[in-house]
């Protein structure tokens, strides 16, 4: 394709042409012409957005960012960058993923932008979704608060590594323990927990992403003004994830973790018990304090906590 903005007959049949999903909150969406999204105020908005190679994981990505906040989803914009050599059918690919996306997530494509250029080796997209939510601000957290973690450590970097080191892993693991690994596409929304969580009156609540547990966990105590001291062997993490992780001596909890959710409740025990009945993984795995110092204790061992500089998964695949 010619470099520059996607040409309107690719944009119109390609794209505007497949995105079906409305939502009575977006009063102009995705058409030539329109620079813009326009929405109907009634409350709250909230916008998030995430950027990735693959375009279930850019979207994922931005929904887990919206869902934290406690909105209900309303709509996305897409960014596609794209390499000269992209073909149409993968652009109606492309458009083919985010529509069944949006359709499953009753939010609305709202537009957008598309550029294809000589810099882009390899297609990229991003997503900023939307969604409104009431003005009510979350509860003071206070010492001893309970944290709780849903979901898995390292839940996305163990399946984008199985899937980039397929046939090397396949000589050291079965090929059906290995194909386990690709189920974990199926378990990267945090929606669900994130719901549960808000209903059963989480202080805050923080996505678990790049930089894995450790790195969110950082970012948890940089938000709430609070430090905490955490249980290691109460972080939620699948036996696989561990095994891959030691094959290719990297750290789990620094690996990225989409898919796991972290938040702060008075009484971490009942959100706990309601994430369980709804055969969401949880625990609580540690308390706040007021120090501001970030404790990770592993029985008689202890580690205080970094900000986030890199994620796992580089170590072991450089394009991600």
């Amino acid at each position: 394709m010619e470099q520059g903005t996607l040409g309107e007959l690719y944009l119109t049949r390609s794209v505007i042409k497949h995105i079906s999903k409305k939502n009575k909150n977006v009063i102009t969406g995705a058409a030539v012409g329109n620079d813009f999204a326009r929405l109907r105020a009634e409350s709250d908005f909230v916008c998030a957005e995430a950027v990735a190679r693959d375009p279930y994981i850019a979207w994922v990505k931005a929904f887990n960012n919206l869902s934290v906040s406690g909105a209900e989803k309303i709509g996305a914009r897409l960014v596609f960058l794209l390499p000269v050599n992209i073909q149409e059918q993968d652009i109606k690919e492309y458009m083919k993923c985010f529509n069944g996306l949006a359709d499953k997530n009753d939010a609305q494509i709202m537009g957008g932008h598309s550029q294809v250029s000589s810099a882009y080796a390899r297609a990229s997209f991003c997503v900023t979704a939307y969604g409104k939510r009431d003005g009510t601000d979350r509860a003071q957290i206070e010492k001893d608060y309970d944290i709780v973690m849903a979901g898995y450590a390292g839940c996305l970097g163990t399946r984008l590594i199985a899937e980039g080191k397929y046939d090397e892993l396949v000589k050291h693991f079965s090929e059906s323990y290995i194909d386990g690994f690709f189920s974990y596409n199926d378990d990267i929304s945090i929606d669900a927990a994130a719901k549960l969580m808000a209903e059963n009156d989480a202080c805050y609540m923080h996505d678990v992403s790049w930089g894995g547990v450790y790195g969110a966990l950082w970012q948890l105590g940089t938000a709430i003004k609070r430090g905490m001291c955490i249980d290691n062997f109460k972080l939620p993490i699948r036996q696989e994830t561990i095994e891959i992780c030691e094959y290719f001596n990297i750290n789990p909890y620094l690996l990225d973790g989409t898919g796991a959710i972290l938040g702060v409740f008075s009484d971490g025990q009942t959100a706990v018990k309601r994430l369980l009945e709804n055969k969401i993984p949880a625990s609580v795995i540690g308390k706040v304090t007021m120090d501001k110092s970030k404790v990770i204790r592993a029985g008689v061992d202890e580690r205080y906590l970094q900000p986030p500089s890199f994620d796992e998964i580089y170590k072991v695949i450089e394009n991600v």
